[in-house]
């Protein structure tokens, strides 16, 4: 089985709690699901996607916590390898756009505005 990655998802800075909006977090988790997905058929050069990505943990404290695992497709498919390269190309990527670079490695077309957006979703006081 693969690592699972850490989320956690906080409100924005201007308000008094530090839980998100039920819109900031299901947009939050869409994007950066969207960005896995699209990373992964970038990197290994598909048309689908092996990875499913599920919610394994959630933690109960605030700020909100969440676990992704990625999962394969297939019933008993080894994902390690292919997902520790999607996480670290997307990993690599947002902190791309963070220092201000215009096409992150594998951010597609398709993948770019989303990332986009979820950095703008970030640097507003979202983590």
């Amino acid at each position: 089985m693969a690592k699972p990655v850490r989320v956690t998802i906080t409100g924005t800075a201007d308000t008094v709690s530090d839980a998100p909006t039920v819109d900031d977090l299901i947009g939050q988790l869409r994007d950066l699901a969207d960005i896995f997905r699209g990373v992964e058929k970038a990197l290994l050069h598909k048309r689908g996607n092996e990875l499913v990505w599920r919610i394994t943990d959630a933690g109960k404290n605030s700020p909100l916590s969440l676990e992704l695992t990625p999962y394969s497709q297939d019933a008993g498919g080894d994902v390690a390898e292919r997902a520790t390269k999607v996480e670290r190309a997307t990993a690599e990527g947002l902190l791309a756009l963070r220092r201000g670079e215009a096409r992150p490695a594998y951010f597609t077309d398709d993948i770019l505005p989303k990332a986009r957006k979820l950095y703008q979703r970030v640097r507003n006081g979202l983590a």
